[in-house]
């Protein structure tokens, strides 16, 4: 036990304290890229490492508790927490002059467009498709189990890349590859020693924290999805917790669309390599996370650290209803 417990520590240590210590010590010398971008490399790295090693084991139902876990503590922890620190008033006022109906309307559905992120909006609609896709036994007359198969997979990947490839339309190719040559330009090889520097730190932590928590998790009669939501997708999100907690810029957003990144295309590619069996109780979560999501993206007339305490408060709720489930 007390070596295993050792894994875990040096799992930590290795995918999520060091990564950050990198980026860090960067002050000195300057940052090779900006911040934000180093942050969402070294979290897309720890989460394709910890799922790539899951899958190696063939442990896919904590690689599916990873993902949701990870989506979920994106939306609701870490933009909780930068909207609680950003000290935006998001507060609308409306008209008092006398209005007819169709204008009234008019007026609060302009508001609404102008609040509701599309990303956002797109997230709500991932958890939806998902749902739809794994609930083969509540949806299906002759299905007796919930199976996220390939068929499956390919569409989930398919959303998401059809919502990066609409995203890269709004934004302008060419702009976007200039912008990728540019931040290649200077620094070439210390970039990529970073990035290769960052992947063996990162796959070693990955190995380490994998292989102490599945043992523990035998050992102690926990449920591998109960690991994965909690305990894994924290450590995933070290990163995230680190620099939000920082008063980074544009982490709505950004985590928007990793979460929509990791809930379509890295789930989908998990389930074409290996079918994943999912519970009535997973499917259950995915309901409640469904309701969720599109409750909190609905305000549009609240103040953002208000919004920002619902979020956090809402993650807090949900983890105390998985443990005593």
């Amino acid at each position: 036990m007390e070596r295993d417990i050792m894994k875990i520590i040096l799992g930590i240590f290795f995918m999520g304290i060091l990564p950050v210590l990198f980026v860090c010590l960067q002050k000195k010398w300057g940052y090779l890229w900006e911040r934000e971008i180093q942050r969402r490399i070294i979290y897309l790295l720890c989460l394709g490492n910890i799922c790539g090693v899951l899958l190696g084991m063939g442990n896919m139902e904590m690689a599916f508790s990873v993902l949701m876990g990870s989506t979920m503590f994106h939306f609701l922890v870490v933009q909780g927490i930068s909207l609680i620190q950003g000290r935006e008033e998001s507060q609308y006022l409306f008209s008092k002059q006398k209005i007819n109906g169709l204008e009234w309307f008019a007026q609060r559905r302009k508001i609404f467009m102008e609040k509701m992120d599309g990303s956002s909006v797109f997230l709500v609609i991932s958890y939806i498709l998902l749902l739809l896709l794994c609930a083969d036994y509540l949806f299906g007359q002759r299905q007796v189990q919930n199976v996220l198969g390939r068929g499956d997979g390919c569409v989930l990947a398919v959303a998401g890349l059809l919502y990066f490839f609409l995203e890269g339309r709004r934004f302008g190719w060419v702009f976007l590859m200039d912008r990728i040559r540019d931040s290649f330009r200077d620094n070439l090889w210390k970039k990529i020693g970073f990035l290769l520097g960052l992947e063996a730190c990162i796959l070693l932590g990955s190995y380490f924290l994998i292989d102490g928590v599945l043992f523990i998790s035998v050992h102690s009669s926990i449920l591998p999805y109960t690991i994965g939501f909690l305990f894994l997708s924290w450590c995933v999100n070290f990163v995230n917790i680190d620099f939000s907690s920082c008063g980074e810029q544009s982490f709505e957003n950004a985590n928007n669309q990793e979460s929509i990144f990791s809930i379509t295309i890295l789930l989908g590619l998990c389930a074409i390599y290996r079918s994943i069996y999912i519970s009535i109780f997973q499917v259950y979560d995915l309901i409640i996370f469904s309701v969720i999501s599109f409750i909190l993206i609905l305000p549009i007339k609240i103040d953002s650290r208000l919004l920002g305490c619902c979020r956090v408060t809402a993650y807090f709720a949900l983890v105390l209803y998985i443990l005593f489930r």
